[in-house]
């Protein structure tokens, strides 16, 4: 089947009929618009009852948000003062579609509202809205005493990106709520303002791992040098809790994006001093960082080279070089056999991971095996029992499906092709 493109024949109706009719199907649509409009608002005004849930007032508060119409803002703006959650994030939603610059100052005025679910609402619409009529205003509830209020106020002046907030925001880094000291190292990072470098520093040794990480990112974003001891404390501070962590943290942690012995290793990496060699030598016999210390040590571009044959094989690791380690498979297996036994933590699950990621090394050795899955069962990691699920060992592949079934998991198969 062929297909042709030709021109339409233009209509034969004189110019005058054609734009009248034009005309007509114009105010037939603008008609069509402005009964939807009223029906939409009369539903959103139709017996409000606090207490219950109305799908109708969403409904209706969603479909004002898609016809952009102005008239909305009053109706939409007093459904932030109304109990309904859904309610209340429908009218926020349809604000900012509606994106109208008339809508400002009757939400910074809403700032004020004795509601604290109003004044938060409120906040995340400015933010959307983009108006810098309401950076200041938002800067003045930095102080208010909800600390919902105060995470969404900063979270729209992250959007407003005015530098007025700068200091503000580091004010913020010390205030009581740990979630507003989270969003405020979130967004003051993005700033990447030097005079942050010394509120950052503080964050380090903040209570919240989350803030924590973020502060060690900055930092290596920054590249000032006055980070680089804090940040080798840090990286010690890290690699002391991980020793300490309990069953329990490892279970909660499961995969965790935001380690700080990962995030630490990578901002040395970018500050690039010499200072942070020796600190990362010592990480190297750790399975869950050892990507990161390794860009790390490569970032530096110093002439680093391992002290000792330990630190040799555990760099070979790091790198992934199996040529290496299968030549040198007796002082590895040596090694990393001594490891299973130590009493630091982090060296003993290096050893069962590294064993794990080359199981050639394992070939007729049974004992290091059942070594290994004793291991997992009295002190198992998520990230152990998955580099042992993947091993191509059958022992080890069981040992990691028990751990995974006593400890809430599901084992999943796929094939690769």
């Amino acid at each position: 089947m062929n297909f042709q493109i030709s021109r339409v024949a233009s209509c034969a109706l004189p110019r005058v009929f054609r734009f009248l009719l034009l005309t007509s199907l114009i105010a037939v649509a603008f008609s069509v618009r402005a009964d939807e409009f009223e029906d939409c608002l009369k539903k959103l005004n139709y017996r409000y009852d606090p207490y219950v849930q109305h799908p109708e007032h969403v409904q209706a508060a969603e479909a004002l948000g898609k016809l952009k119409d102005p008239r909305a803002i009053g109706p939409l703006i007093n459904c932030l003062k109304y109990n309904d959650k859904a309610l209340r994030d429908a009218a926020s939603r349809a604000l900012t579609e509606i994106n109208d610059p008339r809508a400002v100052d009757p939400l910074i005025a809403c700032l004020k509202d004795k509601n604290e679910y109003v004044r938060a609402e409120a906040a995340w619409v400015l933010g959307g809205l983009k108006d810098p009529r309401a950076v200041v205003p938002l800067m003045n509830c930095l102080n208010d005493q909800d600390g919902l209020v105060r995470t969404l106020v900063i979270m729209a002046l992250g959007k407003l990106k005015d530098p007025r907030a700068i200091g503000p925001l580091m004010a913020c880094l010390k205030d009581q709520d740990k979630l507003v000291r989270e969003k405020a190292a979130e967004v003051l990072g993005d700033y990447e303002d030097p005079r942050s470098v010394e509120p950052f520093i503080n964050c380090l040794k903040d209570n919240n791992p989350r803030t924590r990480t973020i502060a060690a990112t900055v930092l290596g974003n920054l590249k000032d040098p006055r980070a680089v001891e804090p940040l080798i404390a840090y990286l010690k501070d890290e690699q002391q809790a991980v020793r300490r962590r309990t069953k329990w943290e490892d279970f909660q942690l499961v995969f965790d994006p935001y380690s700080g012995r990962k995030i630490a290793a990578e901002a040395l990496g970018k500050l690039g001093d010499k200072r942070a060699i020796e600190p990362l030598r010592l990480c190297l016999p750790d399975w869950e960082g050892t990507r990161y210390i390794r860009a790390a040590l490569d970032k530096l571009g110093f002439d680093w080279h391992p002290k000792s044959e330990q630190e040799q094989i555990y760099f070979w690791f790091c790198k992934n070089n199996g040529k290496e380690i299968k030549q040198h498979s007796t002082q590895t297996i040596q090694i990393l056999s001594a490891d299973l036994e130590s009493a630091d933590r982090l060296k003993r699950e290096n050893a069962a991971g590294s064993f794990a990621d080359k199981p050639f090394l394992l070939v007729g050795n049974a004992e290091i095996i059942a070594k290994m899955v004793e291991l997992l069962e009295r002190e198992g990691t998520y990230s152990l029992a998955y580099t042992f699920l993947n091993s191509g060992n059958n022992e080890l592949r069981k040992a990691a499906e028990n751990w995974a079934g006593s400890h809430g998991y599901k084992v999943n198969t796929f094939r690769l092709y």
